[in-house]
């Protein structure tokens, strides 16, 4: 007797992570080992979905196809947004076939479509920064600390995630703002967090709060990548949302608060939203008065009076 499972995930109208996820745990608990697994993605209902769902979508995806003996992916598509995800690389990126009815324009400097990062790349980086350089003038301070908190950003994925399909990220430049959005299906900030004795005890709200504090490490770095990425966050009135397990952290609009999700995320997700045209100080930013404190690489690009970049 040939065993088959077949699972829907509905992509409605304006979903969110939180309902993404709700759905990604009833599959996952009803899923069985058969001869032949499916999961519809159902985007029929929906008009909308931001870059950073479509982007969870897809590592939950490729996660469990990595993880499945056989699982096919197919889609319900919506022609509202079936040019958008198929743009972003949703199609590619799954292996499924899908015929574009539309030209391919030069992404570069407006966009970054959903990649799979499996090494670091720091010309990834520089694209992500051509966004910046491309749509509008900022200060130097604002476009180096973008460029060291998104480097920290995918070094985590590399240091500590411990994913076994790499990371996904994804950016979108949009008026006033840029959003970004990094992906893993890895340990979790809990539980590489809880590798170091003296957080062993934390629950994993407690850890998640802890990680964006001064100086806390598992063994290797300084341990101050989310705690500048955050002081940034705030300075830039911009907004981060961390996943990570059961927990929910969010930064931004001079709120900071963290909860319990109902259904959680294996891995971590981070969110940012930067807003271009606020500026900071990347002294403030960085806790410290003294230029040769600051990153090396921008000591040469940084003095006290700072003017535009481009």
């Amino acid at each position: 007797m040939i065993l088959l499972g077949r699972y829907i995930l509905r992509i409605c109208r304006d979903i969110n992570l939180e309902s993404l996820f709700e759905q990604f745990n009833d599959i996952d608990n009803k899923y069985i080992v058969s001869d032949y697994n499916e999961i519809i993605v159902d985007f029929s209902k929906c008009r909308y979905i931001s870059p950073s769902a479509l982007t969870v979508l897809v590592s939950y995806l490729v996660n469990k196809i990595y993880t499945s003996h056989f699982l096919d992916i197919s889609v319900k598509p919506n022609s509202d947004i079936d040019q958008y995800i198929s743009r972003m690389d949703f199609y590619n990126i799954l292996g499924i076939d899908n015929y574009e009815n539309f030209n391919r324009y030069n992404e570069a400097g407006r966009f970054i479509t959903i990649k799979n990062i499996t090494a670091i790349n720091y010309d990834l980086v520089d694209e992500i920064m051509a966004i910046l350089v491309n749509n509008d003038c900022i200060s130097k301070s604002l476009y180096y600390t973008i460029d060291w908190s998104f480097n920290e950003l995918l070094d985590n994925v590399f240091e500590h995630s411990q994913s076994h399909i790499g990371g996904f990220l994804i950016a979108q430049s949009y008026k006033d703002h840029v959003e970004f959005c990094v992906v893993d299906n890895g340990i979790g900030i809990p539980g590489s967090l809880k590798q170091n004795a003296i957080y062993a005890n934390l629950n994993n709200i407690e850890c998640l709060i802890k990680s964006t504090e001064k100086q806390v490490t598992v063994g290797s770095g300084q341990g101050n990548g989310l705690y500048i990425t955050r002081r940034f966050v705030e300075r830039n009135l911009g907004e981060m949302h961390i996943y990570s397990n059961n927990g929910h952290l969010y930064i931004g609009e001079g709120n900071c608060y963290a909860y319990e999700l109902d259904n959680k995320w294996d891995g971590t997700i981070i969110t940012l939203k930067v807003n271009k045209n606020i500026d900071i100080d990347i002294y403030d930013v960085f806790d410290t008065n003294k230029k040769y404190s600051l990153p090396s690489r921008y000591l040469d690009e940084i003095d006290n009076e700072d003017f535009l970049l481009w």
